[in-house]
């Protein structure tokens, strides 16, 4: 599950150990974040599965990416995925686009917004964004945006100051820190995911533009403010 990485930065906590030849260390580990999928039948909501996951790679939003993956602990518990949006051609602006998010939180998850996208490349520091029309209120932080035409992923909801103003991770820099970090085959289904053994051997975090081993170096806390606040649970849907 790919998601905002304020969303989860407070879960995140580091602690120091002495290691065996007297030096010390800082380890940075998350809590595990709530998975909700709601389940509707006949236009009504009748209930909800609750599902524990766990943050396997985290940028922060001050000096980093300001996204998170996260694994579901639970065994098989998608069939599905997103399609993602991996041309190198970025989608003509006026093009229209869908967000699915948790607007409010918990009480507005998985509404659907329409817009078209409105701007390309828009700098905040040196890190690039760009704009939708897409209405999103605080809670929409981690949702995707996609292609209405086939559905495609092409960019994650982050930032906004108004209703139709809003700024998204585009899918080329999701991308190109993926691949940093080694987590392509999480856009790409030609890509083989690692195993358990493996993934537990990544670094969790990277630092700003740097990438760092989580438990080799101290990682600074996120103090990042926007007025998409992080909300307790990350929304899935169909």
């Amino acid at each position: 599950v790919w998601t905002a990485g304020h969303v989860v930065a407070d879960l995140r906590t580091q602690r120091e150990v002495i290691t065996p030849d007297g030096s010390r260390r800082t380890i940075v580990e998350f809590g595990d974040p709530k998975i909700i999928t709601q389940i509707i039948e006949d236009g009504r909501i009748v209930g909800r599965l609750e599902m524990d996951a766990e943050v396997i790679r985290y940028s922060n939003a001050d000096d980093g990416e300001d996204l998170a993956l996260l694994k579901v602990r639970k065994k098989n518990f998608v069939d599905k995925t997103a399609r993602f949006y991996l041309s190198n051609a970025i989608p003509d602006i006026g093009t229209d686009l869908l967000h699915v998010g948790s607007l409010k939180g918990q009480f507005g998850a998985n509404s659907l917004t329409g817009g078209i996208y409105s701007q390309h490349g828009r700098l905040l520091g040196k890190t690039v964004y760009d704009q939708t029309t897409c209405a999103a209120f605080p809670g929409s932080s981690g949702g995707g945006v996609f292609l209405k035409v086939n559905g495609e992923y092409i960019g994650m909801l982050v930032r906004g100051s108004g209703e139709t103003f809003n700024l998204i991770v585009p899918i080329r820099r999701i991308s190109d820190w993926a691949k940093k970090a080694k987590v392509d085959w999480a856009l790409d289904q030609k890509i083989v995911m690692p195993d358990d053994d493996v993934l537990a051997k990544m670094p969790i975090e990277d630092v700003g533009k740097q990438f760092s081993n989580a438990a080799d170096k101290a990682a600074k806390a996120s103090t990042f403010h926007t007025w998409f606040n992080r909300v307790e649970t990350i929304q899935t849907t169909e």
